[in-house]
């Protein structure tokens, strides 16, 4: 990978690469302490790109971002949506929660990304914040490690958060694990052993612990990453070695299996899903996590098959799930009934099979990544996608958050490593 980076690891740093940071930080730190944070990092970070003397540069490296095109249009793909949602309420709420999309990518061109003391700063701040729940999670666990082992018997996981939202914060562990692996992968002749040594420790403990809270979404979106990392990077160089470690990760994730408890628990629970789904005397139980989901992709392609091209309104949309669940599944209380729990069907009961393509686009184009860093690019995408099939991610605040925040930062990484052309196009 070539580095367009200059100077030594202490380049000056202007307010404007602090405040970047900062907010960066920030938003981090709101999903794990504090919501309005999250907000108020967001909008930092986008003035933070209008400064003057910086603007017009911005302004014309986004016209030629097509990340940054799809990003815009998917947020005008829910705005237009108002056209035919009668409750205009619900309709501003998903907007809203959409806005980033339309402010983050400018916002993230001000992130000093290009040079090597801010980004060290940034992926260690990121990692500590992490941390900090970590430590907390680990005493939490350790006063009563029993009860939380027996309680991953059904899907009840250790406290992560104030606002516990385990999924978000899996996610969070595997992607900046990634983040610590680039800056040792990418950087190892530029940073000093303290570096190596902290990343290195990072990269452990975030893995670690990300084994230990056991979520579906975490472990097998961090097995998604690592496979595509690892071959990525090993098989330009020995085919043979390349293949060899991908057969290494089932039997790594089986010890996984054999050494946790708490994966161990989770599994079981899982196999118990498993044989409640095939019995074919048994009715679908919403007391069932994923039971609980497939119910709610039932009903999701019952409202696309009534509404196939412009859905139902991203207003309408909580509507007309209660109707479905009101025909075919009264018995199940209101608490209980979710939302479309993938993304894709979500889109396409709101806004219909045409306007969903644009999300399908902006969601995969990482995919097709070409060039230096391109496998980084990869494994993050690869990682969401795994998540929003499982989860509307994209419906909530965290769920943006980590989507934009971790796609927009190695969408900066490639574009500062790579040659004008490659990264007018990302």
């Amino acid at each position: 990978m070539t580095h367009t980076t200059t100077g030594n690891i202490h380049q000056k740093h202007s307010i404007q690469d602090w405040i970047a940071v900062l907010s960066c930080l920030m938003m981090i730190a709101g999903m794990l302490h504090a919501r309005a944070l999250v907000s108020i990092g967001a909008i930092a970070l986008f003035l933070n790109a209008c400064m003057p003397g910086t603007i017009k540069q911005h302004w014309a490296t986004i016209r030629k971002s097509r990340l940054a095109l799809w990003s815009a249009l998917f947020f005008a793909s829910y705005l237009v949506s108002g056209l035919w949602s009668s409750n205009t309420a619900e309709w501003a709420s998903r907007i809203v929660i959409k806005l980033p999309f339309l402010l983050l990518p400018f916002g993230f061109l001000s992130l000093p990304v290009h040079k090597l003391n801010m980004l060290r700063i940034l992926i260690y701040g990121i990692s500590g914040l992490l941390l900090i729940n970590i430590s907390q999670s680990l005493y939490t666990f350790m006063q009563n490690p029993g009860y939380y082992i027996e309680s991953y018997g059904s899907s009840k996981l250790i406290p992560t958060s104030i606002y516990n939202d385990y999924i978000r914060f899996s996610l969070a562990l595997v992607l900046t694990t990634l983040l610590n692996v680039y800056l040792v992968l990418e950087h190892w002749t530029r940073i000093t052993k303290w570096d190596k040594f902290l990343a290195f420790f990072f990269i452990l403990v975030l893995t670690g612990f990300n084994h230990l809270l056991a979520t579906k979404t975490g472990l097998l979106g961090f097995y998604i990453m690592i496979a595509i990392l690892g071959f990525g990077k090993i098989y330009n160089r020995n085919k043979l070695v390349a293949v060899l470690f991908l057969l290494s990760l089932p039997v790594l994730s089986f010890l996984a299996y054999l050494k946790v408890p708490t994966i161990h628990a989770k599994i079981d629970y899982v196999q118990k899903e498993i044989e409640q789904a095939n019995d074919p005397n048994a009715a679908l139980d919403y007391n069932y996590s994923d039971q609980g989901r497939i119910i709610s992709y039932q009903l999701a392609l019952n409202i696309i098959k009534e509404h196939p091209v412009l859905g139902v309104g991203a207003g309408d949309l909580k509507k007309a799930m209660a109707d479905q669940y009101a025909a075919h599944y009264p018995l199940i209380p209101e608490e209980n009934r979710l939302i479309p729990h993938n993304q894709l069907l979500f889109v396409m009961v709101a806004l219909g099979c045409v306007l969903s393509l644009i999300f399908i686009l902006m969601i995969v184009q990482p995919i097709f990544s070409k060039g230096p860093g391109a496998v980084y690019a990869i494994a993050t995408s690869a990682v969401l996608i795994f998540a929003m099939m499982a989860e509307s991610m994209l419906e909530v605040q965290f769920g943006v958050l980590v989507y934009l925040f971790f796609v927009l930062f190695v969408w900066r990484l490639r574009a500062v490593n790579s040659p004008a052309a490659i990264a007018a196009a990302l």
